[in-house]
């Protein structure tokens, strides 16, 4: 049985305005650790360039940033420019393109982010020891999840992380939480992106939700890769599952951290203890004997063949547009993928 403050906490994230949620957050965050209030820009010291963790929302990028962000010479933030940004207004969403007409606000607490400066919520700080002092240089790692603001990055020097997943596991994860829409793609682009992505399908709209999920996340997909720079590292979510020792080790020589350090060790050893892991469960502990697969029961299949028909004709569009050539970063028929078939 739930106890009165999780009960509290939860009448909080589902009724309270959300004046008052900014109101509580903020009161939380400089009450626990208030030497963060009025910090500026300079008063946080950063090692090298500030690194981007960067995904879809359902990538498994909590998971990954939490054990790279455990390191002892790291000051880690979660979502510090999506997490604000939620909160300024209604009728905010996570992933938009930063052509889109409000983008100066977004692009304020990048800014800040970037500075190493917290803010809104502790939900934005999993180690507070990281933040009781400041002096001491550290490399910054920032956990995002719009990759359409990937040139608000690339112009910031960030050192980029790209983390993709699967499309079917991301559309599934969203559906069982509901995350559904009517206009499921026009309100993440502007209005001169959503009329070139109609010129190559005009009938888009009614096309079936499987297939316009699909859709979006290749076409999201293809502008990432169309972007990012040569220098950044591209990982799927499902090949570090598979070898995560071996994958956390190569990321932090990578960003030239110690790949020894007993922090990391001891957070993967621990998120990898779960038991597995249901669709739209936001726990970041993970069971290791079943993660880095993706299983299409026998009643999705259509579903899984329409996703995957939209996510590779976005990328044909997409080239075509650009007249460049890119590779879908998966193919239909993963070895890594269970499908039940009759």
């Amino acid at each position: 049985m739930p106890n009165t403050t999780d009960v509290i906490k939860a009448l909080i994230k589902k009724y309270a305005p959300l004046y008052v949620k900014r109101f509580i957050f903020s009161s939380q965050l400089y009450h626990t650790l208030p030497h963060l209030r009025g910090l500026i820009n300079g008063d946080v010291n950063i090692k090298s360039s500030p690194v981007v963790l960067l995904s879809m929302p359902r990538s498994g990028s909590s998971w990954l940033g939490s054990v790279l962000g455990s390191h002892a010479s790291v000051r880690y933030l979660r979502e510090p420019v999506t997490t604000p940004y939620m909160l300024s207004g209604r009728g905010k969403i996570s992933v938009f393109s930063c052509k889109k007409k409000d983008t100066v606000q977004y692009n304020r607490y990048v800014k800040k982010a970037l500075s190493g400066l917290p803010s809104s919520s502790l939900k934005v700080l999993p180690y507070l020891h990281q933040w009781s002092e400041l002096k001491t240089a550290k490399r910054l790692i920032i956990k995002e999840v719009n990759p359409l603001a990937l040139d608000v990055y690339i112009q910031q020097g960030c050192e980029i992380i790209y983390l993709s997943r699967h499309p079917y596991s991301i559309a599934k994860s969203y559906n069982a939480l509901s995350w559904k829409s009517n206009q499921l793609i026009e309100k993440k682009f502007s209005d001169n992106e959503l009329s070139l992505i109609l010129n190559h399908h005009q009938t888009l709209f009614k096309e079936s939700y499987a297939f316009q999920q699909g859709f979006l996340l290749g076409w999201i997909e293809s502008y990432s890769q169309q972007h990012l720079p040569n220098e950044a590292s591209i990982i799927r979510y499902e090949d570090i599952c598979r070898a995560p020792k071996e994958g956390i080790k190569s990321l932090l020589e990578i960003l030239d951290l110690p790949s020894s350090d007993p922090n990391v060790q001891a957070t993967l050893k621990q998120t990898l203890s779960g038991a597995k892991k249901n669709a739209g469960s936001f726990c970041i502990r993970r069971g290791a004997s079943n993660i880095g697969y993706v299983e299409v029961p026998q009643d999705e299949q259509k579903q899984y063949d329409e996703l995957m028909r939209g996510y590779n004709l976005a990328y044909t569009y997409f080239c075509r547009q650009f007249d460049i050539a890119l590779s879908p970063l998966y193919n239909q028929n993963e070895t890594f993928l269970k499908r039940e078939y009759l």
